[in-house]
């Protein structure tokens, strides 16, 4: 048995409650057509989801007699055994939609993809906080990215890129287990960089980070009067050259923040940072320039039309690759302030939208409850999010802290994805919206996660 230090934080229990409600009428809103009595409704796949859903909150409730000390010692184990159904179900596993992610039994299937990221949480979290274990050591962040790398790599493998992708969130742990924030500041360059080539080019977008550069050197001079002169002087030959199309004249602007930068921090004496800066620069043109050339030169048709659909949609097919998004668009937009109330949007009942149970069921949300509701199904993750991050700081033990910071940010990195891919900011890569979407090993791993969460916050 277990000393009880604190009662259940009632908070999260709510919130928990609220989204596997929500979930569930949203599910109920979406499938109604597809039954018309009780012995129906058991065999459909609403009927399905609902078994689930009482299976998830049993979970949920059982787990809660686990002690935070369990998951500590046997979470290398679990990490282990989530390795290894990853590599089964490559095996043995069946394939639906082209990809090999499920496992059967006796009727029933569920994705170890989902299992492996509370498994890959547990290793991760017990690695971070073992005594010898320091991000700011080389070796420390080798084996810490191989824990993430491994099980991600083994779902791209099936192929499952979007659940693969998720893995990748949990690196935001890193960054509270003491990862210098250089890394973090050499991945948004990168970002930009490879977004920039794409959207306007290397050139312009070296442009931008040059200037961006330069900003920040000036901001942290001594506020020398002649510095921001000179940064204003070139932000307005950069706003004249792109105003006239004067692009041969891109290039000159560009360079002219770089010196200016540069001429700051060397009088500053900050030499180290002048290299890494013009490092960064550097970084992100090549990596803008790559991502130009590749769209251009190596993805085939079909992958450019995946891209145009996130990044310029005016160029995509409306009846092909862009349907989706736009029917999401139009469901979403269709629900105007209030809604247009439970179980009365049309575009769900007439399932205009594909895959609106699973990847799309923010569209459903939208057009039934409006901007309204969207809102507060949306404040309801962040309160669930806040909620994480405080207990976090509050626990004693480091397992336990790197553990919720690692549920926070895969609800985040979920959350973000799939509205975003609702209204086009995102690409869409077919991730399940916590809690809502349709799918039993998505909502009763996240109700296991949430509930040993849940446990570790009565030790805060």
């Amino acid at each position: 048995m277990y000393y009880r230090k604190r009662a259940y934080d009632g908070l999260l229990v709510t919130l928990y409650i609220s989204l596997v409600v929500i979930g569930w009428l949203m599910l109920y809103s979406a499938t109604a057509r597809e039954w018309t009595s009780s012995a129906s409704f058991w065999s459909s796949s609403m009927g399905k989801q609902t078994i689930w859903l009482m299976l998830a909150v049993g979970v949920f409730w059982l787990f809660q007699i686990v002690e935070w000390k369990y998951w500590f010692r046997t979470a290398y184990l679990f990490y282990a055994l989530g390795i290894v159904l990853l590599v089964i179900v490559l095996i043995w596993g069946r394939e639906i939609k082209g990809a090999r992610s499920w496992l059967y039994f006796g009727g029933w299937g569920f994705q170890p993809s989902e299992v492996a990221k509370f498994t890959t949480l547990l290793g991760l979290s017990a690695y971070l906080s073992h005594y010898g274990t320091d991000m700011r050591r080389r070796a420390s962040q080798l084996v810490a990215s191989a824990m993430i790398l491994v099980p991600a790599v083994l779902v791209a493998l099936q192929p499952d890129w979007g659940t693969a992708m998720v893995y990748g969130a949990l690196v935001l742990v890193f960054y509270r287990a003491g990862l210098p924030v250089e890394y973090f500041i050499v991945g948004a360059v990168a970002v930009m960089g490879l977004l920039g080539g794409l959207l306007v080019g290397w050139l312009k977008m070296g442009v931008v980070v040059s200037v961006l550069y330069s900003l920040v050197a000036v901001w942290y001079s001594k506020r020398w009067w002649w510095a921001w002169l000179l940064w204003l002087l070139g932000v307005g030959g950069v706003a004249y050259v792109l105003k006239e199309g004067l692009e041969e004249w891109e290039w000159i602007v560009g360079l002219y923040h770089l010196l200016v930068a540069e001429l700051v921090l060397f009088i500053r004496r900050w030499y180290r940072w002048a290299v890494v800066g013009i490092g960064l620069v550097v970084l992100a043109i090549g990596l803008g320039w790559s991502s130009e050339f590749a769209f251009r030169e190596v993805l085939k048709p079909h992958q450019q039309e995946r891209i145009n659909v996130w990044l310029f949609p005016h160029k995509a097919d409306p009846q092909g690759a862009a349907y989706n998004v736009l029917q999401s668009k139009l469901a979403i937009g269709s629900g105007g302030l209030w809604g247009k109330g439970f179980r009365k949007g049309r575009m769900t009942e007439l399932n205009y939208v594909p895959e609106q149970t699973t990847d799309f069921i923010f569209t459903t949300v939208g057009e039934e409850q409006g901007f309204v509701g969207s809102v507060a199904v949306l404040a309801i993750f962040l309160m669930l999010l806040w909620r994480l991050v405080v207990l976090a700081e509050r626990v004693e033990h480091d397992f336990m802290r790197f553990y919720l910071y690692g549920v926070a940010s895969l609800l985040f990195f979920h959350v973000f994805v799939n509205v975003g891919m609702t209204l086009g900011l995102v690409p869409i890569i077919g991730i399940p919206l916590p809690f809502i979407s349709q799918g039993g090993s998505a909502l009763v791993v996240f109700s296991l996660m949430l509930s040993v969460a849940l446990r570790m916050g009565r030790e805060a």
